[in-house]
């Protein structure tokens, strides 16, 4: 899995329901959203389906959200009491701890890089170039266009383009916790992978689900920069744990516990994983 599609699949989420309305009362529960991520350029399967380029579980329990890509052998916790998140790689046994300030700043140094990599690229005073970097800025301050009709929100600039199915909630505390954790993978995921898009596009999506009171239930993206961003996830959601899920839970917390499990600096833990790739 490249860095855009760790992204995705963390970050940009679409769920793929069998009702219309969310239960307000569910999400105060303990559930499981079991994730697929298609590149919607490829062809079509022969179930009109295209190509899948990610799977993801995750587990909202006790407060924390799991998220794990068995590809990766990598667990993702997010642990909003503690300001932090706690990254696990189940097959190096190795773990990491990452606090919200320390994404702050590191947003900071990339965005500040970004700039100046902008700034660069219009020295050129090629045409084309110059459009590559007013793709790039349009990644630092999003300007989109909002439309909400019969359920679907679209957000629409020259670069970037979301198209949202929406439900209603009938209590919006559950929004506000479930579109915090979309606030931050988004961030994490931009400080993860050096690839990876910038959260502010996403995070303008948020917000503008925050104001209409509305969850997402299904998202399609389409970006472009240097690079051309098609990518649509699903999720399956079922609002109660299987066993299965509460085994994995004790298996990771456990092995946060062992002193087996060798806990890294940020940035060891990103050279050993980008080494051994």
């Amino acid at each position: 899995m490249n860095a855009s599609t760790r992204w995705i699949a963390v970050g940009l989420f679409a769920a793929y329901l069998g009702c219309s309305t969310f239960c307000a009362e569910s999400l105060g529960q303990d559930y499981r959203v079991y994730t697929k991520v298609y590149d919607v350029r490829e062809p079509a399967n022969n179930d009109s389906k295209p190509p899948v380029i990610a799977r993801s579980l995750t587990i909202f329990h006790a407060g924390k959200t799991y998220d794990y890509l068995h590809s990766l052998s990598e667990v993702i916790i997010f642990d909003p009491n503690n300001h932090r998140f706690l990254v696990l790689n189940t097959q190096k046994r190795m773990a990491t701890i990452v606090d919200f300030d320390v994404i702050r700043r590191k947003l900071e140094v990339r965005t500040t890089e970004m700039r100046n990599h902008i700034a660069e690229l219009r020295e050129s005073g090629d045409a084309n170039v110059e459009e590559i970097a007013r793709a790039l800025q349009a990644q630092l301050a999003p300007i989109f266009a909002q439309t909400y009709d019969n359920g679907t929100l679209a957000l629409t600039s020259p670069y970037c383009r979301y198209r949202v199915r929406c439900a209603s909630v009938d209590k919006p505390d559950a929004l506000k916790r479930y579109l915090h954790y979309a606030d931050w993978t988004a961030r994490l995921n931009c400080v993860l992978n050096p690839n990876a898009m910038f959260p502010e596009p996403r995070l303008a999506l948020n917000e503008s689900l925050r104001k209409l009171g509305r969850m997402p239930t299904e998202v399609e993206l389409t970006a472009r920069d240097e690079r051309t961003i098609q990518l649509k996830a699903e999720h399956k959601i079922s609002w109660q744990l299987e066993s299965q899920d509460r085994s994995l839970i004790h298996t990771w917390e456990q092995m946060l516990k062992d002193p087996k499990t060798e806990f890294k600096t940020f940035r060891e833990y990103q050279r050993i994983l980008f080494a051994a790739k």
